[in-house]
């Protein structure tokens, strides 16, 4: 209740404050499946509804930089078809992790040990998927800069060092950090984490930091960093974490712009990446997708089924299979490209159905509302039972 009193709170305090966009678009969390969000960028530029800002948080910030290094959205295409494209995908390299159900069971057991002793987690170290520190494949630097769309990247710093590792936790693990350019900025300076005062015992302290002097290509490195998936990245003699911090800014968004187009997610099940930002940040990802999606915004694109719609197209990432584990990718060019288009498709179709809907904050072609990424009042306002 407390929870829905704040979002109330929080909600009356912006709308009534004249904003400095119009129409703001959301890449949120999604990993490996970025290119649902460049579909979706080319759905609102054919729509004629090119977004003002972008805040991009996780694999978002991916889509994001490619969209402010490549103005046009059949060079976004040719570019995701590349070579350097595919090379990009096969640095990526399972650790020893990643094998059995056994293997990663105790794997897990190990992180909820470390969450429920409170004792500071081993990132540094402890990871599925290895990934070079650098994106050396993408030319992308200068995109704050040169991008005809503003751009927000949603990051994390770590405020602990390794040799901090299996210490008592005495004080708050990460901080919040928005990366962007100093015209925008100009907006972000003195705000709170909404993470931090709707879970307060979060391992995120209250204060947020802007950056500003930051490459692209280092902010979307440090975004897609989520610990126990990928390691910290080290940064200018700094250690950043990605958006898992916070998959879902919609609040950021509304304070920010008259409208706002946001994906609404799938949830996460009892083990997997839900588990890893509860071990990491200690906050449930599920209740906050709840609460994201009892917000509004003026427009909702269903991604709630991509895992079902997606998952199996090909083999991309983390598989589970039998009794196994695996991290699977297309060795062949023709399979890897049919993958990587598939999500492009539905990011774009999953957005023309969205823009495509009668009234504004419409939620009930919502596929898959489910316990997890729905609250009970919204699955009943759409006559879903269970």
């Amino acid at each position: 209740m407390k929870f829905l009193f704040f979002i109330f709170l929080f909600s009356y305090s912006y709308e009534s404050i004249a904003k400095p966009y119009n129409r703001i678009v959301v890449f949120s969390g999604g990993g490996f499946e970025f290119v649902q969000f460049l579909g979706m960028m080319e759905a609102l530029e054919e729509s004629g509804k090119k977004p003002d800002l972008i805040i991009a948080t996780c694999g978002g910030s991916l889509a994001a930089m490619m969209v402010a290094n490549i103005p046009d959205a059949k060079s976004r295409r040719d570019f995701i078809l590349s070579k350097d494209f595919r090379s990009f995908f096969r640095e990526a390299r399972p650790t020893d992790k990643i094998g059995s159900l056994w293997t990663m069971y105790s794997w897990y057991q190990g992180r909820k040990k470390e969450a429920a002793n409170k004792l500071i987690p081993d990132i540094f170290r402890e990871y599925l998927v290895s990934l070079p520190n650098s994106l050396s494949v993408f030319k992308f630097s200068e995109g704050f800069a040169t991008s005809s769309i503003p751009i927000v990247i949603i990051g994390g710093k770590v405020l602990f060092e390794p040799e901090h590792v299996g210490q008592d936790i005495k004080a708050k693990l990460y901080r919040e950090i928005f990366f962007t350019t100093p015209n925008v900025a100009t907006y972000l300076e003195g705000r709170k984490s909404v993470i931090a005062h709707l879970a307060p015992e979060s391992s995120i302290e209250s204060n947020i930091s802007v950056v500003t002097d930051f490459k692209i290509s280092e902010a979307a490195r440090a975004a897609i960093a989520s610990p126990f998936l990928l390691p910290p990245t080290l940064i200018r003699g700094e250690y950043f974490v990605g958006g898992s911090i916070d998959l879902y800014p919609l609040e950021l968004a509304r304070s920010l712009g008259d409208e706002v187009l946001m994906s609404f997610g799938e949830g996460y099940d009892d083990s997997g990446s839900g588990k890893l930002v509860k071990a990491t940040y200690q906050y449930n990802v599920n209740e906050r997708l709840q609460l994201v999606h009892d917000l509004e915004s003026t427009w909702w694109v269903d991604f709630s089924d991509r895992e079902q719609a997606l998952k199996k197209k090909d083999g991309l990432g983390v598989n589970a299979s039998g009794f196994s584990i695996s991290f699977q990718m297309p060795k062949d060019d023709e399979p890897f490209n049919r993958h990587i288009m598939a999500h492009y498709d539905y990011g774009k179709a999953r957005t023309l159905e969205a823009l495509n809907q009668k009234a504004s904050n419409e939620k009930c072609h919502i596929r898959d509302m489910n316990t997890q990424n729905s609250s009970e009042a919204l699955r009943k306002l759409c006559r879903r039972v269970f």
